[in-house]
């Protein structure tokens, strides 16, 4: 079961905080931080590591319809969804990795979109 999405349908929101890989070991192993924010703490081989990733804009995942999965469901590992902490799991129809879809039972629930691959625009 999905939570809420953090971003109501048709807005978006620049996270200030950095969001996704890479990650760094965490200065303090003894109280550990979130990996990055509305997120869970993250352990790997190094130990609790912390987002080191870009700022990057948020949507509500419905108002990106048209993306689709990375083939081989690459980056979308988790319990009940992807848990956004590999990478980007999204693409755009001609097949670009654009976004990381984060869609697990225990996180958020947001798109957010790669501030390299992706720009605004008005028509």
């Amino acid at each position: 079961m999905l939570t809420p999405s953090t971003v109501p349908r048709g807005r978006y929101v620049i996270d200030p905080e950095p969001w996704g890989p890479p990650y760094v070991v965490q200065d303090d192993q003894e109280d550990p931080k979130s990996a990055q924010s509305r997120g869970p703490v993250v352990c790997r081989e190094e130990g609790f590591v912390i987002s080191a990733g870009s700022r990057q804009t948020v949507l509500h995942p419905a108002d990106a319809a048209g993306l689709q999965p990375l083939p081989n469901w690459e980056n979308s590992n988790g319990c009940c969804g992807p848990t956004g902490d590999e990478g980007l799991n999204r693409a755009c129809p001609c097949g670009a990795p654009v976004a990381t879809l984060v869609a697990d039972c225990f996180g958020p629930y947001e798109l957010h979109l790669d501030p390299v691959r992706t720009y605004a625009f008005s028509q």
